[in-house]
């Protein structure tokens, strides 16, 4: 049976981040909203959407906190379970850093422009 889910792995500018429970990923693009008028179907309207990932990272006191919420312009690769190998480059933090005490987790949101598969899976 192929492999869907579970595992993945995430690098910021060739740096391996210590992924937590949680990894969600859209390559963006655009979004589209179909009008429709008194006369029928007008068309779409797209706006473009940028590629977002959001994850938990463990907080392990070797994570440089500080250096990863100030980083700007990176390359993030995120590497699936089933063998998807996405890249976002231009990537920068959108969010403070959610820091769980209880769990020792981090979230972090990251946007970048776009994100392309360089990788496809099986």
């Amino acid at each position: 049976m192929a492999k869907i889910g579970g595992t993945a792995y995430l690098t910021q500018d060739g740096a391996q981040l210590p992924l937590g429970s949680a990894l969600s990923f859209s390559p963006g693009r655009v979004e589209r909203e179909r009008k429709i008028g008194l006369s029928g179907s007008g068309g779409d309207v797209e706006t473009p959407r940028p590629a977002t990932l959001s994850c938990s990272l463990l907080y392990r006191g070797s994570l440089d906190l500080e250096a990863l919420l100030e980083s700007s312009n990176s390359t993030l690769t995120v590497e699936l379970n089933n063998g998807c190998v996405w890249l976002l480059q231009g990537a920068s933090i959108t969010n403070g850093a959610d820091i769980d005490a209880a769990a020792g987790e981090i979230t972090l949101e990251f946007a970048a422009d776009v994100a392309r598969q360089i990788t496809q899976g099986s």
